[in-house]
Formats: C-alpha cells, structure tokens, sequence
C-alpha cells in the first residue's frame, strides 16, 4: 500500500485516479486503483468459470486466446519483453469463440448479443474496443462480400459459407460460431518519468510509478474475456429457455412458467441414448427441488411443534391438488395428481420424524 501513498495526490496518467477523485470527492481507494483494479476480475473468473461449466454440460464453449500484442500477431510475447527492457509497456488484442450456441437467442434493441456481451467486456479494466466478425474490416467490404451466404449442410441445418456477421445477426445468434476481438490498452504504471498534476495545488508534477506493475497485461486480460463471455451466454441460455417454456403455458392458457420445457432438453430426437440423457438431467433436477421442499417441511414441522398443530392440513392438500389438475394439461392432470399426492405422503413422513 505504501507504494500508492506516495501518488494519492498525484493522479496516474491514463489510470481512473483522476475521474475517481472527481467522482468520490476524494473518498476512493486509491490502494492498487481501488475499484478500478484489475484485481476486480476475481470474482468475475469466478462466475465465468462456474458457467463455463454449466454451458459445457450443454454443448456450448467458449475459448479466448492472444490474437496479437502491440500489433504482432506472429510472435506476441517478444514485444511483451521490449516494452520490459524500455520500462514501458503495451497493449494487444484478444480474440474470443463461443461455439454450440443454437440459433435464435438474443433480440433486437437492447437485447442484442452484441450489446451484452459488449456491456460485461467493457466492465474488464483496461477493454477499450470489441469488434464481432469482420468487425471494422466490413467497412471496406461491398456488400456482396461482406454478406454470409447460407446453405443446408449433410444434415440439413443451416449453415452461413462465410462469417463476417461473427455469429450474430440483428442482436440474434444464426447457429454459427460467435466470434468478437477485444482490444487492451497498454498497461498504465509505468517505471518511466511522466507529467501530472497535484490535487491541493494547481502545480504540475513528474512521477514515476513505483510496484509491481506487469508491462502487459493481455495474457492476464484472457481468462477475464472468456468468462465475461461465458455469463452473458449462461444467463441467455437460462433466461430465454424459462421464457420459452413460459410462452408455451401461456398458449395453454395457464399462469405459471416451468424452468425448462420439452424442447430443450431436445426430446422431439431420434436418438435413444439423447432422449434417456434428458431424461437424466430432468431427473437430477427434480431431486434437487424435491430435497428443497423437503426441506422446508421441515422447517414447517417446526413451526406446528411450536404452535400445536398437526401435520395433515387437509383444506391445503385439497387445494393444492386443485391448482396441479387446473395448471396440468388435460391429458396428464389425473397422472399429474397422483406425483404430487406421493409427494405430500413424503412430506408429511418427513414433518413425523421432525415432531417425533
């Protein structure tokens, strides 16, 4: 920390010292840039790795890598090594691949694919630019060129022959890869003499930035992009199949939203194996929502034990039982009802064992 006492009252060059200062009054944390640190993207790698995971588990991955550094693309780490021997440093650009996202995920406005993934990449320190496919290139492009061509591939999906769009049209994923290119800027702190200004003074003063300061920071900046990447996708993913399924009960005439619906757990497949692969996930889920519930009838018994009340509510199971027939389809309500009946029987086990 004594290494950023020295500058409180001199604000870094390129460094977010002095908007903070403006912002906070001079009430921010100067320690290692506060929170405008790149030891920021912790918890974000975090997040990030814990949804790459979940996207795994459903064909999707998300992949970044150095693209270049201070515009060498064939031997990056090099200039990383001049910019140390000069005490300066350099910036670079990071390109990005997520593949097995599904086409149709996004919208328009402000729902666009872009525009989130924009939004959680520019909350990484030191991210000054994203491009997704051609990117700035597509602004020297005719039309005819830049245009991806769509095709039906050996198994009838649809495909693009090129992909200038990077995976993304009107806000919408198109089924192809999504790829975007972030650019770095080069690291701020550096050993090199620089001019600023003094805070309670209207002087002007040279520093020079003392620490342990990375002369790029690119190679550190990669983990942090794919895992703002992969909670933008994870949350798409899970907001738009809740939605989905929403939209189906609704058509239905119902009230509530399920998580998931048929569909995306692909059951419409051929394919045996597939179909009991879902059927596996759907079952892990509902032993997790029937151990939560079981839980809380715990919780439950408690509150009758304390106030004298016995386990079997017999005008709540009827209603219960009411609400499952009017919410189920009409062809699964009766079979519905009975699932839920053995559900309250376990509940009911359960609170027993608590009063007992």
């Amino acid at each position: 920390s004594s290494d950023y006492s020295k500058i409180a009252n001199t604000p870094r060059p390129g460094h977010a010292d002095y908007t903070a200062h403006v912002k906070y009054g001079g009430l921010e944390d100067s320690r290692g840039g506060g929170a405008f640190s790149g030891r920021m993207t912790a918890p974000l790698c975090i997040a990030g790795g814990i949804c790459k995971q979940l996207l795994a588990e459903r064909g999707i991955y998300i992949h970044a890598s150095i693209h270049d550094i201070h515009g060498n693309a064939e031997d990056p780490l090099s200039e990383i090594k001049k910019a140390q021997v000069l005490r300066d440093s350099v910036g670079g650009t990071i390109s990005c691949t997520i593949s097995g996202l599904d086409a149709g995920y996004g919208g328009p406005l402000f729902e666009g694919l872009e525009g989130r993934i924009a939004e959680i990449v520019y909350a990484i320190p030191a991210v000054k630019g994203i491009e997704f496919g051609a990117g700035f290139e597509s602004t020297r492009m005719y039309g005819s060129e830049n245009n991806d061509e769509f095709y039906y591939d050996e198994n009838d999906t649809v495909c693009t022959r090129t992909n200038n769009c990077g995976g993304i049209l009107g806000g919408i994923s198109d089924g192809m890869d999504i790829e975007f290119r972030v650019a770095i800027k080069p690291t701020p702190s550096i050993a090199r003499s620089q001019r600023t200004i003094v805070y309670d003074s209207t002087e002007e003063a040279v520093i020079e930035v003392q620490g342990r300061h990375d002369p790029c920071i690119v190679p550190r900046a990669v983990p942090c992009v794919e895992a703002a990447a992969a909670v933008v996708i994870a949350d798409l993913v899970l907001t738009e199949k809740a939605v989905s399924s929403a939209a189906s009960k609704k058509s239905k005439g119902l009230t509530t939203a399920s998580p998931t619906s048929a569909s995306s757990f692909g059951l419409a497949s051929d394919d045996l194996s597939h179909l009991r692969s879902s059927i596996d996930e759907i079952d892990l889920q509902l032993l997790n929502l029937i151990e939560c519930r079981l839980q809380i009838a715990e919780s439950v018994a408690a509150y009758k034990k304390e106030n004298n009340l016995g386990i079997i509510d017999s005008n709540r199971e009827t209603s219960l039982l009411k609400r499952i027939q009017s919410l189920s389809s009409d062809d699964l309500a009766d079979l519905n009802v009975d699932i839920f009946k053995a559900i309250i029987r376990a509940s009911c086990k359960q609170q027993e064992k608590i009063l007992k």
